[in-house]
């Protein structure tokens, strides 16, 4: 979220002016003081703000653009104070600061106006951790144990040649989930020579040949200005002879398929590769496809119950309305995880359940799986949005180094300093917390049991927060 973000790194820069043995004395006390005030307001009412509203999310502009103007307006008398050689006799009132922090007083009122008429708030206090949590992709796989087996048995038994399965579904049904157990699974890494990933990118030839090749042969970096012919006929080569394993992840053209099948040689050695994809004219193209049937109401509503209670049962208070929303779900795996990690990390109350079934709901007719999406964004506190959203800077379906976002996420300054905790233990935190709400997987752990790399359930929860942010 813009205005959060804004408004933290402006009092980020306050705090280091203050704490300047020179620059403290360049600025009006009075006025920074003020600006302080009113963002400690603003910071206060963002944090509270738990439902999207068009006079909100004007707000939420108005906010943002002031302390963007604010923080422009600073960083320019820095530099010529510094320019200048801090001197003691600069006059310390600025003008344009002046106008800003009245800016941001109207914007107060306007804010306290809205407060004191806002309704039920989407935020809840976070519980204690809950017995019984269970990882994101074990909760995918609830309903399809039965496909790993048929999968795996496809993929290491019949016949010699370069065989292609596609698995095919809608989005969020499990299609991705089902692929990767499949190649982490220990009989594959012991079956085949050699396996590689690529998610399909717009760039989709060029994209996913340097994908394979860097799983395949580690960096790219000597590859990287080779042409697409270039880079298929290195990949070609790599591959023949060796049994291998390939993951086309999420295809949605029949034209990616004939572009790359080519680069994919047929060595009459039991190679497979497996297509996942929402398009059935794709799946079609091959003499057997692995289909993702929906969850039914009775897998759907177990599915939400492991993923909210663990092996606990729901409360008789909670079950009725439980029941329709994962009902709501449209049998979607990843729509049930996203929605259990969502009540699991807020009250247990009935009216708080009753206000994410209204929400669901009330988006089924155009886009029940958009409506999930935006409301596990929009249930995010407002200090992680920002946090979520900066995870855009890497490719979808791309792992990312946990320690690479803390620096990143420190280095851009829009976290909240804690007393008595480094800016590092904040983000390590942030990070749980995005792991707890089901927005990100754990895909790898440090010897120490905390998470080394992870990787986003879904990416298109994230370009849906994108739209929204930009929107706003």
């Amino acid at each position: 979220m813009a205005a959060y973000a804004a408004v933290v790194s402006l009092m980020n820069n306050l705090e280091q002016i203050g704490n300047h043995p020179r620059l403290s004395s360049c600025f009006d006390d009075n006025q920074i003081q003020s600006l302080r005030l009113n963002l400690a307001f603003l910071l206060e009412f963002l944090e509270g703000v738990g439902i999207t509203r068009r006079k909100v999310k004007r707000l939420e502009r108005r906010i943002a653009s002031a302390a963007h103007a604010a923080e422009d307006v600073i960083e320019s008398r820095v530099v010529d104070l510094l320019h200048a050689g801090l001197q003691e006799n600069v006059p310390v009132f600025s003008m344009d600061l002046q106008m800003i922090i009245q800016r941001m007083s109207l914007i107060q009122e306007e804010a306290a106006k809205v407060g004191e008429k806002r309704p039920f708030q989407v935020q809840q206090p976070t519980p204690p951790s809950r017995a019984g949590r269970v990882s994101s992709e074990r909760n995918l796989m609830v309903g399809f144990d039965d496909l790993l087996p048929q999968l795996l048995d496809r993929l290491t038994g019949g016949t010699f040649d370069r065989y292609i399965i596609p698995i095919v579904g809608m989005g969020g049904s499990g299609r991705t989930t089902l692929a990767k157990k499949c190649y982490e699974h220990s009989l594959t890494k012991e079956h085949f020579d050699v396996r590689a990933w690529a998610s399909v990118s717009q760039d989709y030839v060029r994209g996913l040949l340097l994908e394979f090749l860097s799983c395949l042969i580690g960096s790219t970096n000597k590859v990287v200005e080779s042409t697409v012919d270039e880079l298929g006929e290195r990949l070609h080569k790599h591959l023949t002879d060796r049994r291998y394993l390939i993951i086309l992840d999420d295809m949605w053209s029949v034209e990616c398929w004939n572009q790359i099948k080519y680069f994919l040689p047929d060595n009459n050695n039991g190679s497979r590769i497996i297509i996942t994809t929402r398009v059935l004219r794709l799946a079609s193209q091959f003499s057997y496809s692995l289909e993702m049937h929906l969850l039914d109401e009775y897998s759907s509503w177990n599915l939400l119950c492991h993923n909210v209670f663990g092996h606990k049962d729901c409360p008789l208070e909670l079950e009725e309305i439980g029941k329709r929303i994962a009902k709501y779900c449209m049998g979607l795996p990843l729509a049930v995880t996203l929605v259990g990690a969502l009540l699991r990390e807020s009250s247990m109350t009935r009216e708080y359940w009753e206000h994410v079934a209204q929400n669901i709901g009330s988006g089924l007719k155009e886009d029940g799986f958009h409506a999930i999406l935006m409301l596990s964004y929009n249930a995010l506190p407002a200090y992680l949005k920002p946090c979520f959203l900066y995870l855009g800077i890497f490719p979808a379906d791309q792992e990312f180094s946990v320690s690479r976002i803390i620096k990143l996420w420190v280095g851009e300054g829009f976290l909240k300093p804690h007393v008595g905790r480094t800016l590092e233990d904040v983000a390590e935190g942030y990070m749980k917390e995005l792991i707890d709400r089901s927005l990100i997987v754990v895909s790898t752990r440090g010897l120490n049991g905390k998470p080394k790399n992870c990787i986003l359930l879904d990416p298109v929860v994230l370009r849906q927060a994108q739209i929204a942010s930009a929107i706003m």
